[in-house]
């Protein structure tokens, strides 16, 4: 545990302690931050099922983010008499 302050390792370790996200956060950021500070180890996610979660957020976040127009295909918009 070299360099972690020890108020910081007495208040995880001792009181269960757990960061807290800040207003606004996506609630599939909450609950991949919650399953991995689970208190019990093996309710953790493994790096295999942290890709996949990873992946599908990142998945989700760029079809929020994607122009209205480039959703639909290339043709048919709705205005074409």
């Amino acid at each position: 545990m070299h360099g972690m302050d020890l108020q910081v390792i007495h208040a995880v370790a001792i009181e269960g302690r757990r960061l807290q996200a800040k207003e606004g956060t996506p609630r599939g950021y909450l609950d991949l931050l919650n399953t991995c500070m689970a208190p019990d180890p093996d309710a953790r996610p493994t790096f295999e099922v942290l890709k996949g979660v990873i992946k599908g957020l990142r998945t989700e976040i760029d079809a929020k983010m994607a122009p209205a127009d480039s959703l639909s295909p290339a043709g048919s918009g709705a205005l074409e008499g």
